[in-house]
């Protein structure tokens, strides 16, 4: 089943759909600061679920979350977590004053599980936005791709 999500509430079926995993979470989101999907993935770990991650490297983190950012990812490597940063820099974006760190090329987000598939508009961070996604549940042809993709993004990090 194909739904479409347009709204404030995006994130929060997002971590529903997560919730729902009982073998394996895999996210490409660049940036990822919510506190919430953070717990989230450190109890799927406890529980024995497999958790990989795609974000960007800590040099492109907002500095106002940072600090906070920086020691919620190595708790989820100090619990299992596999997370792989993004190696892509493009350059140094020294004449934009709204850039953080440096350009990376990995600009996707689509998270993928045991029970679904979701293609992201925008990343997870602390910031209520309008998003939009895709989930897509019970199509395993669909998580299969979702996932190949996700394997296949690695081979280049």
């Amino acid at each position: 089943m194909k739904t479409f999500k347009f709204g404030n509430e995006v994130v929060t079926r997002v971590l529903e759909k997560l919730e729902d995993s009982e073998d394996f979470i895999k996210i490409a989101v660049f940036q990822i600061h919510l506190d919430r999907l953070f717990n989230l993935l450190e109890r799927k770990l406890n529980q024995g679920i497999t958790v990989e991650i795609l974000p960007l490297p800590y040099d492109s983190i907002n500095d106002s979350v940072s600090v906070e950012v920086i020691r919620r990812f190595e708790k989820l490597l100090n619990v299992g977590a596999n997370i792989h940063f993004c190696k892509w820099n493009v350059g140094d974006p020294e004449r934009i004053s709204t850039a953080i760190g440096r350009w990376y090329s990995f600009h996707g987000k689509f998270i993928v599980t045991d029970k679904s598939a979701i293609a992201l508009s925008a990343n997870i961070t602390r910031i209520n936005e309008l998003d939009a996604a895709i989930i897509i549940d019970n199509e395993q042809t669909m998580i299969d791709q979702f996932k190949n993709r996700f394997d296949g993004v690695l081979s280049y990090s």
